[in-house]
């Protein structure tokens, strides 16, 4: 037990001596120091021409703000590390507002971009081909830079125009003096006229006529007008002259009381071959030679067909039904002309007939 306590306090005395103190604190020491060297970072924060160092041991370098009296690193800011371990290198980039009108409203953009393209790109805003903008894609921007883009749009724009239909008046003994009947109801056309339109901001600034085509023509309304007029396209009037009463001062024969139709066709050719037209009349050949001239009246007057050509036959005319059909320009007008009683007068004969009127 003596010998115990014996060596008990000749450790405490040799623990609280000098010889063992002094290199514990030595050790100590050293191992705080190397710690503390290992584990700080030197970090330079450069901001525009403004350089700042400090030392830290925190693993963010960014805490290194802190021991500045820089400001700290905003929502809108951006930081770059350009260093390595143990040293940092935070160079930071102030945002600024700049303002952008464009779609209809002005935004505040905070950006540190320096050129307008990398806005516009950094915000998702794209230019159309023909936009207006009022500052270059590469200009550098500013605080408090206002810019204005205008949408521009180029587009062909057809409008639409009703043709008004004309009205035709057509002379006619077909009705009685005064009276009217539409032979051709008149339509209205359409009229397509193409622009090139630009509009700045979805209004309207400039308007140029490309083109003007006419998609449905109008179609012209003829109204038959009783007036006593002849009915037949021609006119020998110069060589078959007629008196103070309508009835031709010269001819070769006249035939009272002969019965008159009228026809229409849809490929108007005679038995002739000559063409049909209002003024031809089909006849029995032998009785009248086609290409015989005559002129074909009432005996009152009231219904003149006019000079004519015979050129055309039918079965009525070889059944002896009737004497004479009368050609018209469509179908209403033959169908006005019914069944006539007139006089023809030969005014000219294109060959000797070979048989005589028909008696009834």
């Amino acid at each position: 037990m003596t010998t115990a306590k014996r060596l008990f306090f000749s450790a405490c005395r040799y623990l609280a001596s000098r010889s063992f103190c002094y290199p514990v604190f030595l050790a100590a020491v050293t191992a705080v120091l190397t710690y503390t060297v290992m584990n700080t970072s030197a970090v330079v924060i450069v901001e525009g021409a403004r350089q700042d160092l400090v030392y830290t041991t925190n693993s963010q370098a960014t805490q290194a703000f802190s021991l500045t009296n820089i400001d700290p690193i905003g929502r809108y800011d951006t930081l770059q590390d350009t260093g390595v371990e143990g040293y940092h290198l935070l160079d930071v980039e102030r945002a600024f507002p700049v303002y952008l009108t464009v779609d209809g409203g002005t935004r505040r953009i905070m950006t540190t971009e320096i050129t307008l393209d990398k806005l516009l790109s950094e915000n998702h805003i794209q230019l159309g081909e023909h936009d207006r903008i009022d500052a270059n894609l590469r200009t550098m921007l500013s605080q408090g830079e206002h810019i204005t883009i205008q949408r521009v749009e180029q587009n062909l724009v057809q409008k639409t125009n009703p043709i008004p239909f004309t009205v035709r008046n057509k002379s006619t003994s077909l009705l009685k003096n005064g009276r009217t009947r539409i032979l051709q109801e008149g339509k209205t056309g359409v009229e397509v006229h193409t622009f090139s339109e630009t509009t700045v901001d979805g209004i309207v600034q400039d308007r140029e006529l490309l083109a003007t085509d006419i998609a449905v023509r109008p179609t012209e309304q003829v109204v038959l007008v009783g007036d006593g007029s002849a009915i037949s396209n021609f006119d020998f009037s110069d060589q078959y002259p007629l008196d103070a009463n309508g009835v031709p001062l010269k001819y070769e024969a006249v035939f009272h009381n002969q019965v008159a139709t009228g026809y229409w066709a849809r490929n108007p050719i005679g038995a002739s071959r000559m063409r049909c037209e209002a003024g031809t009349a089909a006849v029995r050949s032998s009785q009248f030679p086609y290409g015989t001239k005559l002129y074909v009246r009432t005996a009152d007057g009231g219904f003149i067909y006019g000079y004519t050509v015979t050129n055309d036959t039918g079965v009525g005319l070889m059944q002896n039904i009737i004497d004479i059909d009368l050609y018209y320009e469509s179908y209403l007008e033959s169908a006005l002309n019914g069944r006539r009683i007139v006089d023809i007068y030969v005014l000219e004969y294109s060959e000797k007939p070979t048989s005589g009127a028909v008696r009834r």
